[in-house]
């Protein structure tokens, strides 16, 4: 054997470089040969070679190291793969997480646009609240000044009953100064003649019962309420009193009954009768009074026997007594002249002036004055009678009519008013209070009632809020469905619809 090739051992000092040589070795070799990566230890000429130079426990160690090294690799190459997965797991999940701050910057747009919408739709509430405050106190306003005017008028209302009243009541003890005088008048006389027996006063003829007190003009009778009632059959009213309402002397006994002012009735004032010196009598005033008592009576809520104060007027003879009332008071110069033939026209017109003496302390519409024709006044009457037959639902029997209904008697009043009255200017009619006849008036009337007809609803409810609005609203409904709208506003505006 080459003595180079023959293998010699190594010292132990030479051991320890031996083996960090063939550590060098081997490594180098597992670098550079794929294949003992692979195969985990020395191959053919490599291990004849280190046989050569290493011992025998030096080449196990040096394998064993090969080995441990490529085990290393492997663990390495693990580990790369492990780390690579762990990478693609954290891109993913890097992934995943910039998805989901995606999601939560579209989530927190998405919420402040809600909350800008909830803010804007907060806002449009508020300035809904405020502006719904506002109407309503502009309604209440509104409420308030109704009821204002309201209350100025029912106080003027109410000042004007009381000054009618008082003015009734003034009357009231005029009559019982004069009563008390004749009765002191009479007691004189009666102690005077204490010895003579008192003459009685006659018994009436139609009211069947002696005068309770005579002064002179006028006599005041207790009477019953059956005599009346005959006496009113054969009795007429006064051809220029107003007209008979049967509907009013029904809503006075109405009256009467809801209050319990039955058996005895409470009847106010009293009725007023004209006897002429032939004997011929007639109702002047109080005829719906009358009407009312017939109307109890015969529903048992007023006794035949029950007592009513009745007067009765008789026309004064001519004389020569001067006025003592002056030229202001109406009729003063008529009534109480110092001429024979004033005196004489008394007698003519005594019921004429004694009725307007009497409606003096309360209203009297212009058209029930007895200036006026008999003949207007006819025609007048029969217009608004037709009116009320067509259009039945839309009148009412109290003067104090509401809304959108009419009264017979003021809308008579309002037509003579407005077509024939002096303070009226014909309204374009061209009616002559000759001439004008019951279809002249009606046409002039449903000209009117259809120009309202026509009127849009926002006209007939301008300048109104609140319960007026409704109120005025509810009537014109009405009004529609019965085809009539001369009472949707009340008062004579209608007489200007066009």
């Amino acid at each position: 054997m080459h003595p180079y090739l023959k293998p010699r051992a190594f010292s132990s000092s030479s051991s320890s470089s031996s083996t960090t040589a063939a550590s060098s070795f081997s490594s180098s070799a597992s670098l550079q040969s794929p294949s003992s990566s692979a195969g985990g230890g020395l191959t053919g000429v490599r291990r004849i070679l280190a046989s050569f130079i290493l011992s025998s426990d030096e080449i196990e160690r040096l394998e064993e190291a090969s080995a441990s090294a490529s085990a290393s690799a492997s663990s390495v190459k693990d580990a790369s793969l492990t780390i690579k997965a762990a990478q693609d797991q954290a891109s993913a999940e890097v992934a995943a997480a910039r998805a989901s701050l995606a999601d939560a910057i579209a989530a927190r747009a998405s919420a402040e646009a809600e909350a800008k919408e909830a803010r804007a739709q907060a806002l449009m509430e508020i300035e809904s609240v405020k502006n719904s405050q506002s109407a309503a106190m502009q309604t209440i306003q509104n409420d308030l000044k109704n009821a204002q005017s309201e209350l100025v008028k029912a106080k003027k209302d109410v000042e004007k009953a009381v000054k009618v009243e008082r003015t009734k009541l003034s009357e009231l003890k005029n009559q019982l100064k004069a009563a008390e005088a004749a009765a002191t008048a009479a007691a004189a006389a009666s102690t005077a003649s204490a010895t003579v027996e008192a003459t009685p006063l006659p018994v009436h003829p139609l009211l069947n019962v002696a005068p309770a007190v005579d002064l002179g003009y006028k006599k005041l009778f207790h009477a019953d309420i059956a005599s009346l009632l005959k006496l009113q059959e054969n009795t007429p009213v006064w051809h220029k009193q107003r007209m008979f309402r049967p509907e009013r002397a029904k809503a006075i006994a109405l009256y009467k009954a809801k209050r319990g002012q039955v058996n005895p009735v409470s009847l106010p004032g009293i009725v007023t009768l004209v006897e002429e010196t032939d004997g011929k009598m007639y109702v002047l005033d109080g005829q719906h009074r009358l009407g009312a008592l017939r109307v109890l009576h015969e529903k048992g809520l007023a006794a035949a026997d029950e007592k009513v104060m009745v007067e009765v007027f008789y026309p004064r003879a001519p004389s020569s007594k001067p006025s003592t009332m002056g030229d202001d008071a109406e009729g003063a110069s008529d009534m109480d002249g110092d001429a024979d033939a004033a005196n004489a026209r008394d007698i003519k017109r005594f019921a004429e002036l004694l009725f307007k003496e009497i409606n003096q302390a309360e209203p009297l519409r212009d058209v029930d004055w007895p200036d006026v024709s008999d003949r207007l006044r006819a025609v007048l009457e029969e217009t608004v009678q037709t009116l009320r037959g067509k259009y039945p639902k839309m009148f009412s029997a109290s003067a104090r009519y509401q809304s959108p209904h009419v009264n017979v008697d003021v809308l008579k009043d309002e037509l003579f008013q407005a077509l024939f009255g002096d303070s009226g200017d014909g309204k374009g009619a061209g009616l002559d209070a000759g001439t004008a006849s019951v279809d002249d008036i009606i046409a002039f009337v449903e000209e009117r009632n259809s120009a309202l007809a026509k009127r849009k609803d926002s006209t007939w409810t301008k300048g109104i809020a609140g319960k007026g609005k409704d109120k005025r609203l509810k009537a014109l409904e009405k009004a529609k469905a019965n085809g009539f709208f001369l009472g949707v506003v009340p008062g004579p505006s209608w007489l200007d619809a066009k």
